[in-house]
């Protein structure tokens, strides 16, 4: 089963993904809701060569937004985890910000929130042929 990361400042929406994981078996899970703390996560998951498989982020964080966080990570982790899939999770529906992020080579998908369970089947059948 993949090991999942979620970017998101929402925590509702963070509880509502614990449950929704939790229904498909997923529980392999950590939760950031900042940028600096999910980097701050990045550097332990390549201190110990542990990375997830799959990374939800949200473009609308308080601080470093989604579109940048998702640059950092390019440019400082993605050497040390090219397995990993992001998976983009907004409310935006600017096409801008679409093509800002998909131009990103770990970016394999841009949704809009909210997940369901439907879309998390999509997503991690296709997180796993990326990754294969």
């Amino acid at each position: 089963m993949a090991k999942i990361f979620v970017l998101d400042d929402d925590e509702m929406q963070n509880i509502l993904n614990k449950l929704l994981f939790k229904t498909i078996g997923i529980t392999d899970v950590d939760y950031r809701t900042t940028g600096k703390e999910a980097l701050e996560y990045l550097e332990v998951c390549k201190n110990n060569s542990m990375f997830p498989d799959l990374m939800f982020v949200d473009l609308n964080l308080t601080g470093m937004g989604g579109i940048e966080f998702v640059r950092q990570y390019e440019l400082q982790y993605r050497k040390y985890s090219s397995h990993l899939s992001i998976i983009i999770l907004s409310n935006s529906a600017y096409e801008e910000h679409q093509e800002a992020v998909l131009k990103y080579e770990s970016v394999i998908k841009f949704w809009s929130k909210p997940l369901n369970k439907n879309k998390l089947t999509e997503i991690l059948q296709l997180s796993n042929k990326t990754t294969r």
